[in-house]
């Protein structure tokens, strides 16, 4: 059957390398779509992982890290945002990894030390797509970098440290760094996103904003979402995680370009 294909793709997208996957969805967008890319927008949870982080910085001794390590390869594959669930030995909770983000005591810390995505050194070579991509174009324009953030205040001298990093990947890239998310920006401003790369796409959908720009005036419809893959609701027994992303990306690809990201994370 038709859909039963179409999950094996899915099943088969979230087993490859981030790497084979940018270079996939460049192919498949940027051969055939000639459309000027000048705004892209991330999450920062998107590119850095805080969650992870603060359970690091939660554990105490070098066997509770090497255990953390060990664990990654399940973690990578995981379809919520129930951390926990994947470190079951450290007798954590999620609240308290919740509570760990926002005290402001623990940010700074928190921000130096969480772990980059795999997604995060993929960039320079998605930037690469996007500038031949507007050099088919026949664009020189400056590329404008949005960086937001769902769950802490990122300090000010650690933000110039991303933001020198990316614009160190090519001089046309200019990057902002917002204390808040895409939906909290100026109307005009998530208007103007050509790309939106979400950390978690789920917690948006009955966002007023959201809702209005993207669902009712379906002003996203030529741009381009890109998500991990999150199931907000609790998976049933007989229910295939897969079947759940696919029928969600069967709906929410009426109004948008849309694509899942497959997620990975390394401890140095």
């Amino acid at each position: 059957m038709l859909i039963d294909h179409s999950i094996q793709k899915l099943e088969k997208s979230m087993d490859a390398k981030i790497s084979d996957q940018i270079s996939q969805i460049s192919e498949k967008w940027f051969d055939n779509v000639f459309q000027v890319v000048g705004n892209v927008y991330f999450d920062l949870e998107m590119l850095q992982d805080f969650r992870l982080g603060a359970l690091m910085l939660m554990s105490t001794t070098d066997t509770e890290l090497k255990y953390i390590n060990s664990r990654l390869t399940a973690y990578d594959k995981r379809y919520n945002e129930d951390t926990v669930k994947y470190f079951p030995v450290l007798s954590k909770t999620n609240e308290q990894i919740d509570e760990f983000i926002v005290d402001p005591d623990n940010q700074r810390t928190l921000a130096a030390i969480s772990p980059m995505n795999n997604f995060y050194k993929e960039l320079p070579n998605f930037f690469h797509y996007i500038l031949e991509n507007n050099q088919r174009c026949k664009s020189m324009e400056m590329i404008n970098i949005h960086i937001g953030t769902n769950s802490l205040t990122y300090p000010q001298d650690l933000k110039a440290n991303i933001v020198n990093q990316i614009k160190s990947f090519n001089p046309l890239l200019t990057v902002t760094i917002y204390n808040r998310p895409l939906m909290q920006l100026d109307y005009a401003d998530i208007q103007s996103m050509d790309m939106v790369f979400f950390n978690d796409l789920s917690i948006h959908v009955n966002n007023e904003t959201f809702k209005e720009i993207i669902i009712s005036r379906m002003e996203y419809a030529s741009k381009r979402i890109f998500t991990y893959p999150v199931i907000s609701e609790e998976i049933q027994e007989g229910e295939s995680p897969e079947a759940l992303l696919h029928n969600f990306k069967a709906v929410f690809g009426v109004f948008a370009e849309f694509e899942y990201i497959r997620r990975g994370v390394e401890i140095n």
